[in-house]
């Protein structure tokens, strides 16, 4: 049997608590049903500690991160604060880590990730090809 978003037609949603802590979405942590928009949250988790070689949310424990992750999970300040990025990376991890899902990079189809600002600004001579990639 398909659960209700399925029969509508909706993005389909997962309700258990599966993935890597650090990189897990609030509504993961919070046990919520979830979507692709989960996968861009941990997209963004990602870039970011690629580019500061620190995680977005760590703590000591397991649960310590799960909690900093549910209880406060807004990470945009920490993100625009990174000394080293241009300001498209810094817009790029930022809205891939939108506390709201619905809010997040890449979730509505009419503004796909390769089209964000970072993957179309000016590029030089050797930049990554979405026609290579494909």
């Amino acid at each position: 049997a398909q659960n209700a978003h399925a029969q509508r037609g909706a993005a389909p949603v997962a309700a258990r608590r599966v993935g890597t802590p650090p990189y897990m979405a609030p509504e993961v942590v919070r046990s919520l049903d979830y979507s692709v928009a989960s996968e861009y949250w941990a997209l963004g988790c990602v870039i970011f500690e690629l580019v500061t070689a620190e995680r977005l949310f760590d703590g000591p424990t397991v649960d310590a991160v799960l909690e900093r992750i549910s209880q406060r999970p807004d990470r945009s300040r920490t993100v625009m604060a990174i000394a080293h990025a241009s300001m498209e990376l810094k817009l790029l991890i930022a809205q891939l880590v939108a506390v709201e899902k619905g809010e997040r990079l890449g979730v509505d189809p009419e503004d796909p990730v390769r089209e964000h600002v970072f993957f179309t600004m000016a590029p030089p001579a050797d930049a990554f090809s979405w026609e290579e990639f494909e």
